[in-house]
């Protein structure tokens, strides 16, 4: 029976707490032991006074219980799954389609060979392509014009031909206006008006009529022969690969044309509610990821039924198998759904997606390795023109610079004041005309026929014309329309997402050639039996109802009193802490500690705590602890922190962890200590209704002893009733 097992276990199990004294490890080791029966009773009375379930009993143990529920009784397991025969065979019918290995590597390296090349994207990109168009516009009969017919504009005729003349007489008329005695408001006008004018002409007339002509490019800062033979050459080392797409197009229309075959599962009804069955499945399923075996074991269970036990071993045994078996069949499950789910979007999406990579609008014949070559020998002429053209802006720029008057524009006036006048006097003093020679040295040294910048535009226009010998023109613009058919190619919209859809479907092919229906529903059929058989279990724990015992019912502590009880064994813990740590340096050599003031008043207070502690002798009412407790009086916190400090930077012993351990302790007691007392108090009030309640059972159990050989009286009196005999009945030992 339930309650008579439960008393023989304990005492077999516990030996009883003596009355008598011991030392503090021993009363805390016997109130640790009692702490440990309260809770075990205190349980066994809750579910005997039915504050609590079995169930709930369960979950102390079973985080997450019951687990299961009946969820899943209706699904039929031992004559097939529903729809079970007519998915095997269309999965049968659809494996058909075959597909050789080589294609299919072929078909796998083609993606790889679309994915690196829109990866190259961004190097053969020239930016917006009107500028580039622009540019080659301009040369298109750039180097096949003569020099001095493409010099005929009066613009560049006045200034190649009579810029240094404007200069020299600028510089002229400045110094006679600022050797002046009195310059006039008129005479200044003339001047600046003179400046302006070649300022306009050197800062914006000459360069726009520079770039009209074909030696200035400021919308194109980039040798457009330079990228496009970077670009070419980049795609030449790829011609191989590259020539693997020519007939990409039509392994995947082989691809295309089995998927007829796949087109039954799009439709299956039996397909997708079997997928429905299996989403069941797993959210009755999902529960198991919360359980954990007990770390204890389940001892507490044979403590209240042996039956309890039993059946709670069974319980966590099936629910370790169900953990990695569910675990092992779900993968087999998965993979056939996400097969056939793969399967049925290549069904819906394939013909689109074909379209939308765009393979059809792209020649993959066309030879990158050719065009290197030729732009290898256009690339000198081109490289030259455009240093000159930057030269040539560089130069215009420093002219720029120079007779940049914008300043003076506020005199070119009539009538100017006088003060007006000082003013336009002062800033025109501050020019340096030194700087006219220089500059006039610089743009026609050593008197030259022609200006440094004719020199330069010649440079340009002997570098073009060997271009234009080479149909250069007419070369760089066939690059760039097959460059530019490329970017278009790899910039179609939906090419990059085709390539990251394609890829895993054309991996189906691989994957359905292992898919075994037969087992995903094997796999379903088993995990729902197992699913059951844990419910049964369930049930059959949940139904348990243990027999009535008076005296646990009667267990007389409560949720409060296990806490005082288990707040007070952590009392008792921090004392005996401080006592051990302190025990621990009983080789300690005191000389070391003289540098630190606050060694005395620690020492002298420890001394006395542990010695104390030591000599006394201890019941489980511990009245003694108690009362010496509250005489207490610990080291100032000060103190303490203060001899910490010492320890840390100037102790120079073995035993410094030992010490820092031991002040660890000790401000942990004392820090805790205004609860200390409390606790002891409410744990020994704990412990006294425990050993109350124990004694009453005891008494109860006692039996006195009658020797019915003096007497007949009571129970020496009532007869022994024997077995009746029958002949017909072996006999059987009977023991008095």
């Amino acid at each position: 029976m339930w309650k008579y097992s439960i008393v023989t276990l304990l005492l077999l199990s516990f030996q009883p707490v003596s009355a008598g004294t011991s030392s503090l490890k021993a009363i805390h080791i016997q109130i640790r032991e009692i702490s440990q029966l309260a809770e075990d009773f205190h349980l066994k009375s809750e579910l005997l006074n039915e504050k609590i379930s079995t169930t709930d009993v369960v979950k102390v143990f079973f985080p997450g219980f019951p687990y299961f529920s009946d969820g899943l009784n209706d699904v039929e397991i031992f004559n097939g799954m529903e729809g079970q025969k007519e998915v095997v065979d269309l999965m049968k019918y659809v494996k058909t389609a075959e597909i050789s290995k080589e294609t299919m590597m072929e078909i796998m390296n083609g993606f790889e060979v679309l994915e690196e090349l829109v990866g190259l994207k961004p190097q053969i990109d020239f930016g917006p392509r009107k500028d580039l168009d622009d540019l080659l516009k301009r040369l298109k009969n750039f180097g096949k014009t003569d020099f001095k017919n493409i010099t005929t504009s009066i613009g560049l005729m006045m200034f190649d031909q009579r810029f240094p003349d404007f200069l020299q007489d600028l510089k002229g008329r400045l110094e006679k206006l600022l050797s002046s005695r009195q310059p006039t408001s008129a005479q200044i006008e003339h001047v600046i008006g003179f400046a302006l004018a070649l300022m306009d002409r050197a800062v914006v007339r000459i360069p726009i009529h520079y770039e009209i002509a074909g030696f200035l490019h400021r919308n194109v800062t980039f040798n457009p022969v330079v990228k496009m033979f970077n670009a070419t050459k980049l795609l030449s080392g790829k011609m191989n690969k590259i020539n693997i797409l020519k007939e990409f197009s039509e392994k995947l229309n082989v691809i295309y044309n089995e998927m007829k075959f796949w087109a039954e599962l799009e439709s299956d009804k039996n397909i997708y509610n079997t997928e429905q069955l299996w989403s069941r499945i797993q959210k009755d399923m999902n529960p198991l990821k919360s359980f954990k075996t007990p770390t204890k074991g389940f001892k507490k269970f044979e403590s209240i039924d042996n039956w309890m036990s039993h059946r709670m071993t069974k319980f966590a045994s099936h629910m370790k198998t169900v953990e990695w078996k569910y675990s092992m069949f779900s993968k087999e499950i998965q993979s056939f759904f996400d097969t056939t789910k793969n399967m049925i979007e290549f069904v819906q999406n394939g013909e689109q997606l074909f379209a939308r990579m765009c393979l059809e609008d792209y020649d993959f014949s066309t030879d990158f390795s050719k065009d290197e070559t030729e732009l290898r020998s256009l690339e000198p002429h081109l490289t030259t023109y455009f240093l000159e053209s930057l030269n040539l802006e560089k130069e215009l720029d420093r002219l720029k610079k120079f007779v940049n008057f914008t300043d003076f524009q506020m005199y070119k006036k009539s009538g100017l004041s006088d003060s007006e006048i000082r003013e336009a006097v002062e800033k025109m003093k501050k020019i340096d005309l030194s700087e006219f020679d220089v500059i006039l040295k610089h743009i026609k040294p050593n008197n030259q026929s022609y200006m440094m910048f004719e020199t330069i535009k010649r440079k340009e226009h002997d570098a073009m014309k060997k271009f234009a010998e080479a149909n250069g023109n007419e070369f760089l613009e066939k690059v760039l329309e097959e460059l530019t058919t490329l970017q278009t190619f790899l910039n179609c919209t939906h090419l990059e997402e085709a390539v990251s859809i394609m890829k895993p479907l054309i991996d189906t092919f691989v994957k359905i050639g292992y898919v075994d229906a037969n087992l995903a529903f094997s796999g379903m059929a088993y995990t729902v039996f197992m699913f059951r058989e844990g419910n049964e279990l369930v049930e059959e724990i949940n139904g348990w109802k243990p027999e009535s015992d008076p005296y646990i019912e009667s267990f007389p502590l409560n949720n409060d009193d296990l806490k005082g009880i288990s707040d007070g064994i952590e009392a008792i813990e921090s004392i005996r802490k401080v006592q051990e740590s302190w025990e621990e340096l009983i080789d300690l050599d005191d000389s070391e500690m003289s540098e630190s003031d606050d060694w005395k008043a620690i020492h002298d207070f420890i001394t006395n705590f542990v010695g104390k502690l030591s000599t006394m002798d201890f019941n489980l009412e511990l009245s003694n602890l108690q009362e010496f407790l509250a005489t207490v009086s610990f080291p100032e916190d000060s103190q303490i922190d203060s001899f910490e400090k010492f320890i840390k930077e100037e102790y120079e012993g073995n035993q410094y962890f030992d010490i820092l351990s031991f002040i660890k302790h000790l401000r942990g007691l004392k820090n805790g200590f205004s609860n200390v007392l409390v606790q002891l108090k409410n744990m020994t009030e704990g412990v006294r209704k425990y050993k109350e309640w124990e004694n009453t059972k005891e008494k109860s159990e006692k039996m006195e002893f009658v020797d019915c050989s003096q007497s007949y009286e009571g129970s020496c009196s009532t007869p022994l009733t024997l077995p009746k005999a029958d002949p017909d009945v072996p006999v059987k030992k009977f023991e008095l």
